[in-house]
């Protein structure tokens, strides 16, 4: 199994990656928040499947995204694309914090997750992430979840519904950090409407 590759981007077009090692080509499925920049080395976590007919190449910057995406595979009737796609939509710290609190919420809100498909991913990796994991979503995303919950209680405090509020202010970009831009951006956003 390859479980890494180091070596230098070729080509990247949306979410596929060649990265060449030492001669040789790889072609890797990467998600969209893997930029590279083509002729620069970089060194991905890989996950390799082995099909009858095909073998396919993960890549994941992270090695957290890896981790969640091998949790992912332990669901029943989760693939490896459904995993990617399913990665693709989900915020990784907010996801291990919706899991780790049991709140099937978030990932209800995901297109393509069902209720009931959401409660049975919480349930089966409930006891597969280790608490040590709440240092890893003490991070940046802290701060911009901080600024989207402010956001939403200021919209219901203005008579906004609370669905209404929180739907607005979950769109809002993690790099606004100031309460007054990022109230001046939802309300905008919401006018557009």
């Amino acid at each position: 199994m390859i479980r890494s590759l180091r070596g230098t981007v070729t080509q990247h077009e949306g979410e596929t990656t060649l990265l060449e090692v030492c001669g040789v080509g790889y072609r890797l499925t990467t998600l969209p928040s893997f930029l590279p920049i083509v002729g620069e080395e970089f060194f991905l976590h890989t996950y390799m499947v082995v099909r009858e007919d095909a073998m396919s190449l993960f890549g994941f910057s992270d090695r957290a995204e890896l981790d969640m995406f091998e949790l992912l595979l332990k669901i029943p009737k989760v693939g490896p694309k459904s995993a990617m796609q399913f990665l693709k939509q989900a915020q990784l710290t907010i996801l291990k914090r919706a899991i780790l609190n049991e709140d099937p919420s978030y990932l209800e809100r995901l297109s393509d997750i069902s209720k009931k498909n959401a409660e049975k991913i919480v349930l089966a990796l409930k006891g597969k992430i280790d608490i040590t994991d709440i240092a890893d979503i003490a991070d940046e995303n802290d701060a911009a979840t901080n600024i989207r919950t402010e956001v939403a209680e200021a919209l219901i405090a203005l008579g906004y519904a609370p669905k209404e509020a929180r739907d607005a202010a979950r769109e809002l970009p993690n790099d606004i950090a100031d309460m007054q831009v990022a109230m001046r951006v939802t309300l905008a956003m919401i006018g557009k409407k």
